[in-house]
């Protein structure tokens, strides 16, 4: 489970780190609840339990009564986190309750080490300059994750395991070396990759064993001092070396990650006041963003990527399933905390590196959200905590008739199968949207959307293709279907008013974009692309109103102000024309269409 989440790629991909690796933890995930499910009994914690029946009950009506129905279910391309994952989450949770002998505890914690020490190593590949696969250009260390903040997350969760596996005196020394070469090459990874969500983890990580251990620790003072010095300062120069050091006071400005991430919540929050109840549902947020969104935030910070997560976890899970579903999380985090406590003050070091792994990774998602990818291998670990802390009076014994375990099994057994052609069937899909895209082939974009028609981004692809061979009609077609698959996408929602723009087809776009503007008043690009179609309909007025409410949301963009110097030269108002152009220039000296019309214009004097 823990390897799939973290280190299966497919190099052949158009997203490598995507279908790939979610194939690896759906398939997992399911075959390692099907042999929970054949166990004769198992026991599991019972208020926990509890927690999560409710929680689970709830995220199903969070997704029915959503704003996505169809993709709250499965979860959207890029991110996966529908009710599938949260049931797989639960499943998991179970098994990891059947690892109540220390050997099986002591293996798992031996692979997560491993896990955790084998993306380190391809971190420091990658630090040396390897690239296994295409990425865009980045100063940060993404490992086997694609990402910086998902590598982060990893190796604040495997990190603290591997150390406590090198620090037990239980085991073979071979092991314990292994384990702390692993945790150096993990923690390569974990400062190398600037995720300061993941430090911030790390960090609170270690002040709670600090806080739990703190009378052990006064007995050992100059020690104590002595590591914590020496460790900082390895662990500022690892920073220095690894280009990472400057996102420290980074985190205190206004770009992505810093005090932008108030601003994320302060919209989260808007939409979770909007939908207090059920929230959105899962996956219903970039849907929900452009309602709630303000002028200032869109001014400042835009939209690209579309924010589809609300940057914290807790605030993510209420938004999704309103404050009931955060009253039950809660309950479920805090039930799971008295357990990560007690392993962590009592257990054999090897044990108490993973509740400090689990506190870490949910330390640091409070500053990021959960990640799919990560979750199912998060709740095994809190299972198996569960299971080698809990009391007999803490647990409840759930044991199934054999025709009924049997059952059971098969079940989910058969889904894992289903599951698995469905997934290797995604794989194949992304793998030929690479190859059209590559070569900008309709053809091979149409097979890729045959394999994997739920996929909306290849949707979005195949359309773009089609639009640049010359066939807006064709790409209309393909978003329609997307269109079907998630109704309210604001993705294939814009990329349809473009198309019917690129068609000329100017009355269905003006209708369409006024529609989209009604419930995302805020965006710069439909504004753009509604000003362009008022001016083809001859509404001029409303044109340059359009295009002025573009040119004030997007100050980073000059198209808009091209636009309405090209608007103002059309219907003789130089001055005005000059202006907008001038303006467009300054936001971007290279818009030679900019140029051009300026140097047109009369009363111009060489400028």
């Amino acid at each position: 489970m823990i390897g799939a989440g973290v280190l299966v790629i497919d190099p052949a991909g158009w997203s490598p780190y995507g279908p790939a690796k979610w194939l690896a933890v759906v398939a997992v995930a399911l075959c390692g609840m099907a042999l929970a499910l054949a166990q004769r009994h198992v026991a599991l914690t019972r208020w926990a339990l509890v927690a999560w029946i409710v929680f689970l009950v709830w995220v199903g009506i969070s997704a029915v009564a959503g704003l996505d129905p169809r993709l709250a279910w499965l979860g959207t391309p890029q991110r996966h986190f529908g009710v599938l994952t949260w049931l797989l989450c639960g499943g998991m949770w179970a098994a990891g309750h059947t690892l109540d002998d220390d050997g099986d505890g002591r293996l798992v914690a031996g692979i997560a080490t491993a896990v955790g020490g084998l993306a380190g190593v391809w971190s420091v590949a990658e630090l040396a300059g390897w690239q296994p696969v295409r990425l865009a250009a980045s100063d940060r260390l993404v490992g086997p994750l694609g990402s910086a903040a998902y590598l982060g997350a990893a190796e604040a969760l495997l990190v603290p395991i591997a150390v406590g596996v090198a620090a037990d005196r239980g085991w073979r020394p071979a092991w314990r070396g292994s384990a702390a070469v692993c945790a150096g090459f993990g923690t390569v990874a974990l400062i190398g990759s600037g995720a300061r969500a993941a430090w911030c983890g790390a960090l609170a990580a270690m002040a709670v064993l600090g806080w739990i251990h703190r009378k052990k620790l006064r007995h050992r003072v100059l020690p104590v001092l002595f590591v914590a010095v020496v460790g900082s300062a390895g662990l500022v120069g690892l920073a220095f070396a690894t280009g990472t050091a400057a996102r420290v006071p980074q985190a205190f400005g206004g770009g992505p990650g810093g005090s932008s991430r108030l601003a994320e919540w302060r919209v989260a929050s808007r939409v979770l006041l909007s939908h207090p109840l059920t929230g959105v549902g899962p996956e219903g947020y970039r849907i929900a963003f452009g309602a709630a969104v303000d002028a200032s935030y869109q001014r400042q910070y835009g939209r690209d990527p579309l924010p589809d997560r609300a940057h914290d976890s807790l605030l993510d899970v209420a938004v999704t399933t309103g404050f009931p579903g955060l009253a039950a999380y809660l309950a479920l985090l805090g039930l799971m905390g008295v357990l990560v406590w007690r392993a962590m003050r009592r257990g054999p070091p090897w044990l108490a590196g993973v509740p400090a792994g689990l506190v870490a990774y949910t330390a640091g998602a409070l500053l990021l959200f959960p990640i799919a990818e990560l979750e199912p291998s998060v709740w095994l670990l809190a299972g198996l905590v569960s299971i080698q802390t809990a009391s007999e009076t803490e647990l409840v014994t759930v044991a199934l008739p054999r025709w009924t375990r049997a059952t059971a099994a098969g079940v989910v057994t058969a889904v894992a199968a289903m599951a698995l052609v469905l997934g290797v069937e995604a794989v194949r899909g992304d793998q030929l949207m690479r190859t059209a895209l590559d070569r900008q082939s309709p053809a091979a974009a149409r097979r890729a959307v045959a394999l994997a028609p739920d996929n909306i981004v290849n949707r979005v692809a195949a359309a773009e293709i089609d639009a640049a061979a010359g066939s807006p009609a064709a790409g209309l077609t393909e978003v329609d279907a997307g269109l079907r698959v998630s109704a309210k996408d604001p993705v294939l929602a814009d990329e349809k008013a473009s198309l019917l723009l690129q068609s000329s087809r100017w009355p269905a776009a003006a209708a369409d974009l006024t529609t989209l503007i009604a419930g995302d008043p805020r965006n710069p690009t439909l504004r753009l692309e509604l000003g362009v179609a008022d001016a083809n309909l001859d509404r001029r007025a409303a044109a340059a109103v359009e295009l002025t409410m573009a040119t004030d949301l997007d100050p980073a963009s000059g198209v808009a102000q091209t636009d309405l110097a090209l608007l103002y030269e059309q219907e003789g108002h130089p001055a005005e024309a000059r202006q907008a152009a001038l303006a467009a220039l300054k936001r971007d000296p290279t818009d030679a269409l900019a140029a051009s019309l300026l140097s047109e214009l009369p009363g111009n004097h060489g400028t």
